[in-house]
């Protein structure tokens, strides 16, 4: 169910729609009700970093409704507050300054809180992964597809190499 309302506001993106907030709010009730095991974690952070990437590589934005389920889906996890607070006041002041958007600073912010470890080498993966692939003469560089793809090849690559 969670994975049918991404796809659907992956398609129903830039249009403001009532349903889609009912939809939501239906889906956070219920991963609140039934607290999602390790295994359904494992499922639905790709997809739901999938949908964060391409829908800010498609319009510039990151969804504030996605950033909200990523947290609730990892609600019962061990949080990394101290950490989150310091990246959240760093990236802060990159997005004060307009280097970047707030919705990277949010998402690097929400990543930092659950998976502390992984995010550092994450950034430093997607960093490359940016500096590869764009072109020199563009002026704006949407960071989330880098954030999410360079922290799902660490953080599977990690757990691959662990096994």
């Amino acid at each position: 169910m969670v994975i049918l309302y991404i796809v659907y506001m992956i398609k129903t993106y830039p249009k403001k729609a009532g349903f889609l907030d009912l939809g939501f709010f239906i889906i956070l009730t219920i991963i609140i009700q039934f607290k999602l095991d390790t295994c359904n974690q494992l499922i639905l952070m790709p997809v739901l970093l999938f949908a964060i990437g391409y829908l800010d590589h498609i319009y510039g934005l990151i969804s504030d409704r996605l950033l909200i389920l990523f947290f609730f889906i990892h609600l019962n996890q061990s949080m990394f507050v101290f950490y989150a607070i310091l990246c959240f006041m760093f990236f802060s002041l990159f997005s004060f300054l307009q280097y970047l958007g707030f919705g990277d600073t949010k998402l690097i912010t929400l990543m930092t809180l659950f998976y502390f470890p992984d995010v550092v080498f994450g950034l430093l993966c997607a960093c490359i992964l940016c500096l590869m692939i764009t072109k020199k003469s563009q002026n704006i560089i949407y960071f989330g597809p880098y954030l999410t793809t360079g922290f799902l090849l660490v953080f599977y690559l990690q757990r691959f190499i662990m096994k």
